[in-house]
């Protein structure tokens, strides 16, 4: 299983340079698509990372209850 994941995390390393690369593409359309992905995975991780840091809070706030 931690060698799935290691490959996993490899490969999303590499999916994102790709991304990236394909920035500098010549075709106009395949930039726009590019920057499209990158900008929603983006805003996906910062939703992802704040509801983190908020259901972390909440559980340090019930546990300090207990």
């Amino acid at each position: 299983m931690c060698a799935r994941l290691a490959l996993l995390s490899q490969s999303v390393v590499k999916a994102v340079e790709t991304l990236v690369g394909l920035l500098d593409a010549g075709d106009g359309r395949l930039k726009r698509l590019a920057a499209r992905d990158i900008l929603d995975q983006h805003v996906k991780f910062r939703e992802l990372d704040e509801l983190t840091r908020r259901i972390g809070a909440i559980e340090e706030r019930l546990e300090a209850r207990k």
